[in-house]
């Protein structure tokens, strides 16, 4: 929000799953082992959960979901590597 030009629009996909309610993260897991276990890759500290959306608005985001790649047929998201995921649109809120 701090650096995001008052008419910019930010265009955020980031590691989801959809099945927690709250994000899960654990700072403490510092070695790559570790955080590839807990978060599926080893310089992540964090899976946001469906609480996501709410976080970008406390910090002052209008936030729009939208499946990216979704609207793609089956066969052109194989091809193209795409498997649907949440997009968060956010603009500062006005």
């Amino acid at each position: 929000h701090r650096v995001l030009a008052p008419d910019g629009v930010a265009f955020l996909l980031v590691p989801m799953d959809e099945r927690r309610a709250e994000t899960y993260e654990d700072w403490s897991i510092t070695d790559e082992a570790g955080r590839e276990r807990a978060f599926g890759q080893r310089d992540h500290v964090r899976w946001y959960g469906r609480d996501y959306a709410g976080r970008l608005r406390a910090a002052g985001f209008d936030v729009a979901e939208e499946r990216y790649g979704a609207e793609l047929p089956l066969s052109e998201q194989d091809r193209l590597g795409l498997a649907p995921s949440l997009m968060h649109i956010c603009r500062r809120a006005r």
